[in-house]
């Protein structure tokens, strides 16, 4: 490049006339500027060796065990991956940015690569499928990270242009009846999106999280104002219902009274039969404590469309305020939007059906109980009540025994692959060659599986620590939302300090080396690169990578090829 700069200026100098300074004026303007043109081309060649371009296409799809149903991953984030460590995603880059249909394709561009221009320089490809639509809805683990599934991180290398992946498929593997990880991603999205076209506005909590695991010992689902907790594997039919006690719970007030309402009115506890003789009532329990339960379970059975007619006429009991909701609509005309916006508009005040419908008819009064709970002939005409399993304290106990014996196998192969790494890293001393790239990589893998291990730790420690019936008295003392938030809290802070510590110290593996290539200084100033962008990720909680992250990969959450 410079032998041709060079060049353009002897060319030009070869060229001067003299005698006519116009045209020696012309001439060194076309010269420079050619002369310029290639010297700009040299310096942008230098910057923009992670310029590959590549583009995927393909589609993703979620299997649900509960209806056993294959369905689109609509609205999935798709993200396109550059993988730059072999055996972990804590360096790899995010190149691009798409979502999937609602027929299951997508398409992702973007660039990258890696230092240089070397054989290896073009990016090796892989797509990432997370379960967050960026619209409000997402799945999340344990220590509140967003869950997703990935293609295999090696299958298409040093890749540049157009690729076609094919369809893939997770959550496949499980029994008939089990719920999924993308099952219940998927259901969670269409009742988000009912709630959405319905009222016209997103939902009070302005966002919707289903934290997904083994460790959630309540029999069955459960929601507060902003998330619900799901235990692995439960049934997706219950999803509606679940929305339908976000809808009222973030209506209603903020995580304070959430957890007041949750104490005095007891909503920790299992409800089997809406239409139960005794109303599902606790032993000693007042006539209010009563209706806030009945009042709060019935509009989760009437908004997820489950019509319960119960034969004695009891202003406590659950079915009954689900059936009067159902008369509100069906004999007066009173349509969900109307209710929604009535529970909006009276936060902290409605905790029963005759404060709901006081407000409903501008403090009319309330509505006589033979027009609300009408015995005898279903006028609804709607669906009966769907019966939610409730899973048995034992089983619960057996699923997290499983998950945590199964990651426990996860943990003692990445503490296998620890020490191989760190015997082979420990003999490099030199490397001055042509190639580098895989010294390279011998050289951080150590400390890149170090901080895997202790975060799959981090994660499996937190399902051990909560037992069973320390679970059930938090949630009957309404202590439980806290502690989960400032659990989260501190794994964050802790993933961040395991994350930080392994680039320094991949960084400080390679800065030991004393003979080093060309190519060795350029993958180390990468990586350096990488820290301080880390660095900065770090101070924003949403913009945390994900690969930062080393979640439990589960049989049945693998991502599958589908083929003809």
């Amino acid at each position: 490049m410079w032998n041709l700069f060079y060049s353009c200026f002897s060319q030009f100098n070869d060229n001067l006339n003299y005698s006519n300074p116009p045209a020696m004026k012309n001439r060194f303007s076309i010269y420079l500027l050619l002369a310029l043109f290639l010297l700009s081309s040299s310096f942008k060649h230098a910057k923009d060796w992670d310029d590959y371009d590549v583009t995927v296409t393909g589609f993703l799809f979620g299997y649900n065990g509960s209806d056993k149903s294959t369905k689109p991953l609509t609205g999935a984030r798709v993200e396109l991956m550059d993988s730059d460590a072999d055996g972990s995603t804590l360096f790899d880059d995010v190149m691009g940015v798409a979502y999937v249909d609602i027929h299951g394709f997508f398409s992702v561009s973007g660039k990258g690569g890696d230092p240089g221009d070397y054989s290896w320089s073009r990016p090796d490809v892989y797509i990432r499928v997370v379960f967050n639509n960026d619209q409000g809805v997402r799945l999340t683990d344990e220590l509140d990270w967003d869950r997703y599934e990935d293609t295999p991180e090696h299958d298409h290398d040093n890749f540049e242009g157009v690729l076609d992946i094919g369809s893939w498929v997770t959550g496949t593997g499980v029994n008939d009846g089990d719920g999924t990880k993308p099952g219940v991603w998927i259901r969670a999205t269409e009742v988000w999106d009912e709630y959405v076209s319905l009222i016209g506005a997103v939902p009070p909590s302005g966002k919707y999280d289903i934290e997904y695991w083994s460790a959630v010992y309540a029999g069955t689902p459960w929601t507060n104002t902003t998330t619900t907790h799901w235990p692995i594997h439960y049934s997706t039919a219950a999803s509606k219902h679940e929305f339908g006690h976000l809808i009222r719970h973030a209506f209603d007030g903020d995580a304070d009274h959430f957890a007041w309402d949750a104490t005095r009115f007891r909503y920790a506890r299992n409800h089997e039969n809406p239409c139960d003789d005794n109303c599902n009532r606790i032993g000693g329990e007042v006539h209010s404590k009563g209706l806030g339960y009945g009042f709060n379970e019935g509009w989760a059975e009437f908004w997820a469309g489950e019509n319960s007619i119960c034969v004695n006429i009891d202003d406590e009991c659950e079915g009954n305020v689900n059936h009067a909701f159902f008369n509100l609509r069906n004999l007066l005309g009173i349509s969900r939007k109307k209710m929604v916006e009535v529970l909006q508009a009276h936060p902290y005040a409605i905790h029963s059906m005759d404060e709901f419908t006081h407000f409903l008819f501008e403090g009319g009064g309330a509505v006589p109980i033979e027009l609300l709970y009408h015995e005898g002939k279903d006028l609804t005409n709607g669906p009966q009540f769907v019966k939610f399993p409730i899973i048995d304290i034992q089983t619960q106990t057996e699923q997290a025994r499983r998950q945590m014996d199964e990651s426990n196998k996860q943990l003692d192969y990445v503490a296998g692959q620890l020490a191989a790494a760190e015997k082979k890293a420990s003999l490099i001393l030199v490397c001055d060659s042509v190639n580098c790239y895989q010294t390279f990589q011998n050289l951080i893998r150590p400390s890149l599986l170090r901080a895997e291990y202790k975060i799959k730790k981090l994660a499996l420690d937190r399902i051990a620590a909560i037992t069973p019936e320390r679970y059930r008295n938090m949630m009957t003392d309404g202590t439980i939302d806290k502690m989960m938030a400032k659990q989260k809290k501190i794994g964050r802070k802790q993933i961040m300090q395991i994350n930080l510590a392994a680039f320094k110290e991949a960084i400080s593996s390679v800065q030991k080396i004393k003979g080093k290539s060309q190519e060795m200084i350029l993958l180390e100033k990468d990586l350096e690169k990488k820290c301080e962008k880390f660095k900065r990720s770090c101070k924003n909680k949403e913009s945390m990578p994900l690969q930062a992250n080393a979640p439990f990969r589960l049989p049945e959450d693998e991502m599958k090829p589908i083929t003809k």
